[in-house]
């Protein structure tokens, strides 16, 4: 069973209830991805944009990413995670050329992350989140890494427009 709470805000409840009712969840394995991580504000951090093959891009954002039960990973004692955007040491440092993601296909919510390959390290940073944007904290975007500006607004302008 799987419950979550989401206060004050009706958006994100829908699509809870959506996930509840559905009892499915998205399993994306990723090899080779494309990685750039995306300047943030305030407690975004960190956002990454996965170019994942035919012109798909993995959105991720959200301070889970640090959370060490998505990846089956453990606390290092000393510093040794610190170079690492998950802050894990290899075996689980993500982003990596190889994982597979587990998520709640309505409101994002990612259940699990298997590291796979090697770590990889966001090619660059780009500052294109405005602070105004919201979106879930995994998505799905059609286009090229390199035109997520372009596809941020895009997307952020058509449901402000709902």
């Amino acid at each position: 069973m799987l419950i979550l709470l989401v206060p004050f805000c009706p958006k994100p409840r829908r699509l809870i209830r959506r996930d509840i009712e559905d009892q499915i969840v998205q399993v994306i394995h990723v090899i080779d991805p494309e990685v750039i991580e995306i300047s943030y504000f305030q407690n975004i951090a960190p956002i990454l944009a996965l170019g994942i093959g035919e012109e798909t891009i993995r959105y991720l954002q959200g301070q889970w990413l640090y959370n060490t039960d998505l990846y089956r990973g453990e606390s290092s004692e000393n510093d040794e995670g610190d170079e690492y955007l998950n802050e894990l040491p290899p075996p689980h440092a993500f982003p990596s050329q190889e994982f597979t993601l587990t998520r709640l296909p309505h409101c994002g919510e990612v259940l699990s992350i298997k590291v796979a390959g090697d770590y990889l390290p966001p090619a660059h940073e780009v500052a294109d989140l405005k602070k105004e944007y919201e979106f879930q904290p995994s998505e799905i975007f059609r286009g090229q890494v390199a035109d997520i500006a372009e596809i941020l607004a895009r997307e952020h302008a058509a449901r402000a427009s709902k």
